[in-house]
């Protein structure tokens, strides 16, 4: 779906363009206009005839949509987002002029911003982050609509209130295990069905790279009837000599199953077909560009991402952090890259398994300053503690703070990714949010920590997959390991190598340093301006943390789609509707 409703002084104005990923229904009247993205056509269907926008308590809760109504009568505008929030939505307002869209380059399209638009502080933030903090983007006054809010805007004045529309907090109620346990199966079992009513005998995809989620799709999927195709990007023998630990777990996972596993290489698609289309969709989040490929053997993707309770795993001691502790996990776990070395990296990781201990080594500062100032590292800082204090005032506890912040919010963002939706190349659906987020805001504390409910849901309802080793270095999933354990699985993940996260060997591929040099021979004037770098090639390149070298990329990219007006071809193409 792709749409962009505009409102300026020559009245209101909506294009649209069905493109089946999401779900898109309109109902258009003398009355009113009403356009709904869903991931369920009945939710369509239902939110096309109730008048929502009298009554929010008609608006579902625990579904995924983006609603938008324009009430001629009233000179009313209403826009509903779901708390979910999977459907991304851009607006902009200022001079008198007013457009929402599920696209950006729409929405840049519409203001054509010069270089005097371009928020410096947010596009330095993204250096720092995967995701632009909170609901700016690179563009000022281009926002992005948050989850779980409603928009009105009057026609003729363009004023806009906001609010929130659901209430959502954690109540860690004590329940019996087996009852969750229970509870859970029969609500997976419940969304895979209305999966398969809503799309029929189609082929459904999951990622199966050994991870906990790939143990658990498979299952409800057979269950319900439904014709599956698993599929593992990466690296088949990343050491030559060994296959990897994700591809060995996915194949042992496949055979339980009796399924077809697709091993897909990184080099399935070209550079070009793949960067073309994560700018079309996802311009504005962290590059995705090594972690996935087309497929087209199957049509909708079933997947685990977008957890907000069940599917996440909690910072210990969460319950008891004060303001400035709670600040700390949001940046480690949430969004803060830390400008250190791969290596520098997988040291701390080892250390915090084998002895349970928190260290953080700082690497790279020099280069990394070049891009990432006290300053804006410091405001960083500010803005969460302030999104901080805000929950406060709305009497929310340190675990509602930490996930809408992590996956309300950011998680938000990631429709598009790669394995959300193989960079919006498939309908998808998440098994996770929102459809199970009611009963989990209820789980017992231990039950979230560790993804440990899920665990033991694998260990009764699958015990013959809980023997297969997790897709990381940890153990066996219904083992306890102890210190001996644990090093010898890290020394097997070592030595196997992990197939699916091979950004660094890619990054420093010879035919990826041609590729970096064509794309530096385009010298772009906005870009360079705003960062002290000479080159891309010189500069970052060279350094060894791909995932902020392919950031800096990235940026580089869109400042430059956005300066040449090169971004046109990523507009509807399709006809719309003249509201009035």
């Amino acid at each position: 779906m792709a749409f962009i409703l505009k409102c300026d002084e020559n009245g209101v104005e909506s294009k649209w363009e069905n493109l089946q990923t999401p779900y898109l229904v309109k109902k258009c009247n003398e009355q009113s206009h009403t356009y709904v993205c869903c991931e369920f056509s009945s939710v369509g269907d239902e939110l096309l005839t109730s008048k929502w926008n009298n009554d929010n308590n008609l608006l579902p809760k625990y579904e995924t949509y983006l609603a938008v109504k324009t009430d001629i009568k009233r000179r009313k505008i209403y826009i509903a987002n779901s708390i979910s929030g999977l459907i991304p939505a851009y607006y902009y307002c200022k001079n008198g002029r007013f457009c929402i869209s599920d696209n950006f380059w729409e929405a840049i399209n519409y203001i054509k911003p010069t270089k005097d638009d371009l928020d410096i502080e947010c596009i330095k933030e993204f250096m720092a982050i995967p995701y632009p903090l909170l609901n700016r983007t690179f563009i000022k006054n281009v926002n992005i609509l948050l989850p779980n809010t409603l928009l009105e805007i009057s026609i003729d004045t363009l004023q806009i209130k906001s609010k929130r529309l659901f209430n959502i907090s954690y109540t860690n109620d004590k329940h019996d295990l087996d009852d969750e346990l229970e509870s859970f199966y029969k609500n997976l079992d419940s969304l895979f069905g209305r999966i398969k009513k809503e799309c029929g005998n189609v082929n459904y995809g999951v990622g199966i790279s050994g991870g906990i989620d790939s143990r658990i799709i498979p299952h409800f999927a057979q269950k319900n009837f439904m014709k599956i195709k698993g599929f593992i990007f990466g690296v088949k023998r990343p050491h030559y000599f060994w296959i990897s630990q994700d591809h060995s777990n996915a194949r042992k996972i496949a055979r339980k199953y009796n399924i077809p596993l697709m091993e897909i290489t990184w080099d399935h698609n070209t550079l070009d077909e793949k960067l073309e289309q994560e700018m079309k969709v996802y311009p504005l989040g962290s590059s995705e560009l090594f972690k996935f490929e087309f497929v087209d053997d199957f049509d909708v993707l079933i997947h685990g991402g977008n957890g907000y309770v069940v599917g996440s795993s909690l910072p210990p001691n969460i319950k008891n952090m004060d303001d400035k502790e709670l600040a700390s996990a949001i940046r480690k776990l949430g969004i803060l890259f830390y400008p250190k070395s791969l290596i520098s990296a997988r040291i701390e990781k080892i250390v915090q398994y084998l002895f349970k201990k928190n260290i953080i080594i700082r690497s790279h500062i020099k280069w990394f300053d070049s891009l990432v100032s006290e300053e804006i590292e410091e405001k960083i800082n500010l803005d969460i503690k302030s999104f901080i204090k805000q929950k406060r005032d709305q009497e929310y506890n340190n675990i509602d703070i930490f996930e809408e912040y992590f996956h309300c919010i950011l998680g938000a963002k990631n429709k598009f990714g790669a394995f959300e939706s193989i960079c919006g190349t498939k309908r998808s659906f998440s098994i996770y949010m929102p459809y199970l987020l009611k009963e989990s805001l209820s789980w017992d504390f231990e039950l979230l920590q560790d993804r440990t409910l899920l665990k033991k849901f694998i260990s009764k309802y699958l015990k013959n997959l809980s023997e297969i080793g997790e897709q990381n270095y940890k153990g066996r999933i219904q083992k306890k390991n102890n210190t001996l354990t644990r090093f010898f699985s890290i020394v097997k993940f070592i030595l196997k190598g992990n197939g699916t996260s091979n950004l660094d060997e890619k990054y420093f591929d010879s035919a990826m340093r041609k590729y970096y040099e064509t794309m530096d021979s385009n010298i772009n004037g906005w870009f360079y301006s705003i960062f002290n770098i000479h080159s891309y090639i010189k500069d970052i390149a060279k350094f060894d943390n791909p995932r902020v070298a392919t950031r800096v990329w990235k940026m580089k990219m869109v400042l430059d789609e956005i300066e040449n007006c090169s971004y046109k071809r990523f507009l509807i193409n399709s006809g719309g509707d003249i509201v009035e």
